[in-house]
């Protein structure tokens, strides 16, 4: 779990570095939304090689299979497999656009499913993606609490 932490920390402080700018431009909704598709689908099928298909290769070191597995059990044994998915914003960067959406699990909760992009030789690459659930948050928070009290 310290690895994930710190690996979302890391890819964070990233994203959030240079100049953003919300945008409202359905063509970056219609170049995500296949992507965001095929992530979620990876999720339900616990399927890596289709979740990381897309990744930078920075990207593929931090997120490794292993890591990848553990987090998708956490998600799915705390919130169940995502139902549903309604895009939110996109917010372009100076050098990656993050596209946020709202995921619906099957325990009804939501959380918001971010992807961060990389136009790269001329190709959509995944820099980042996370899920920001309160629900998961706690459980991890019980769980660092348990190992440190």
């Amino acid at each position: 779990m310290k690895k994930l932490v710190l690996a979302v920390l890391v890819l964070l402080a990233i994203f959030s570095a240079g100049c953003v700018q919300e945008t409202e431009n359905n063509d970056v909704q219609e170049k995500v939304d296949p992507i965001a598709d095929r992530l979620v689908e990876a999720i339900i099928e616990k399927n890596y090689t289709k979740f990381s298909e897309d990744f930078t290769p920075l990207m593929q070191k931090a997120l490794p299979e292993e890591m990848f597995v553990e987090n998708n059990k956490l998600v799915l044994e705390t919130l169940g497999e995502p139902t549903s998915k309604e895009f939110l914003k996109a917010v372009e960067g100076d050098r990656y656009t993050t596209v946020t959406y709202v995921l619906t699990f099957e325990d009804e909760s939501e959380a918001f499913f971010n992807i961060a992009l990389l136009e790269e030789h001329n190709e959509t690459k995944i820099a980042g993606v996370w899920i920001d659930s309160p629900i998961l948050r706690e459980k991890l928070d019980l769980e660092r609490k348990e190992r440190h009290p």
